[in-house]
């Protein structure tokens, strides 16, 4: 049940944590996790949200996808294509995708 989440800084070599617990709880919340336009999208295992890292800011959110599905083992692994994060299914029946401009959760 990870709590934190690294955060490493290439241009200073500069390692710190970012609290999440307060905002996502659990064992295995996330699985994979895609970079576009200064956000890292977190592919949601166990957990019914889309964590969402924004670098800009140093914070961390999530958004619910529970109304989609809330079953265990949703997706694991993301991958990003041009604004598009395609989370690769697990469990899921379906491949999920990610709109980060919109942030909008899709099945397909």
């Amino acid at each position: 049940d990870a709590r934190f989440i690294g955060l490493y800084q290439v241009s200073t070599d500069h390692f710190e944590m970012l609290q999440i617990s307060n905002t996502a709880s659990g064992p295995a919340k996330f699985a994979g996790a895609a970079a576009w336009d200064g956000k890292v999208i977190f592919a949601p295992h166990n957990w019914d949200a889309v964590g969402i890292y924004e670098v800009a800011s140093n914070t961390f959110d999530t958004i619910s996808i529970e109304s989609s599905l809330s079953h265990d083992a949703k997706f694991y692994g993301a991958a990003v294509w041009e604004g598009t994060v395609v989370f690769t299914p697990d469990r899921a029946d379906y491949v999920g995708t990610w709109d980060v401009a919109s942030e909008t959760f899709s099945m397909v």
